[in-house]
């Protein structure tokens, strides 16, 4: 978020910020044999509840969709098909961002605010880890953009067909069940959507005004 900022250090901020972090990354190598171990736990990340992100829930729609022809998918092909989605979701946000930053008409706390929960909402859709407990980060962002972006009508129905697609109990079709297992599986990466998308309208909107 420094890059969004009026301020002339920023880049010095920033440049030491990931000095710092990579220091700390390092002095963690060299002095904690489970450094070694949790590098090797990360390069298989696990998929479904264990690591709710988007990059689990592209591994499972690959895999979903090759099933379905009783066939393995290409090794890795879910890599490939996520970096893909992360370019496109980086792009249109950097565009957004930008327009923002370049809005004369919102006042600068909201506009602050704005590029704070933006940023959170990008942050869970592109992180490859995703842990149960890390969709609380889409709280204050889908909060935010129920009582700002949307009416009290559009909220409730937005709130109520999140909570109906919550309930277990499902009749039909094969497909059907795969279709909200999936839901049940990875509900935070389709509120990040929901919610990137929300706010890319929102800031397009502001454009329009401007």
């Amino acid at each position: 978020m420094l890059l969004f900022i009026e301020n002339r250090k920023k880049y010095i901020y920033l440049t030491s910020s990931f000095l710092i972090f990579g220091a700390l990354q390092f002095i963690s190598y060299l002095t904690t044999p489970l450094y070694l171990d949790f590098i090797r736990f990360n390069q298989n990340l696990e998929k479904g509840w264990g690591n709710p992100s988007l990059f689990s829930a592209t591994r499972a729609v690959i895999e979903g969709l090759f099933s379905l022809f009783k066939k393995l998918p290409p090794a890795k092909a879910y890599i490939g098909l996520f970096g893909v989605i992360a370019l496109a979701i980086g792009y249109l946000s950097w565009k957004s961002l930008l327009s923002l930053r370049a809005d004369k008409e919102l006042n600068e706390l909201e506009k602050t605010k704005i590029l704070i929960l933006f940023f959170c909402v990008i942050y869970a859709l592109l992180v490859p880890r995703f842990i149960a407990y890390s969709h609380l980060i889409l709280i204050v962002p889908a909060y935010f953009a129920m009582r700002r972006f949307l009416s009290t009508r559009e909220a409730f129905w937005l709130f109520f067909i999140l909570v109906s697609l919550q309930i277990p109990e499902r009749a039909g079709p094969p497909w059907i069940d795969v279709a909200f297992q999936f839901i049940w599986t990875y509900p935070s990466v389709l509120v990040a959507l929901a919610l990137w998308w929300l706010y890319r309208q929102e800031i397009t909107k502001l454009k329009s005004k401007s």
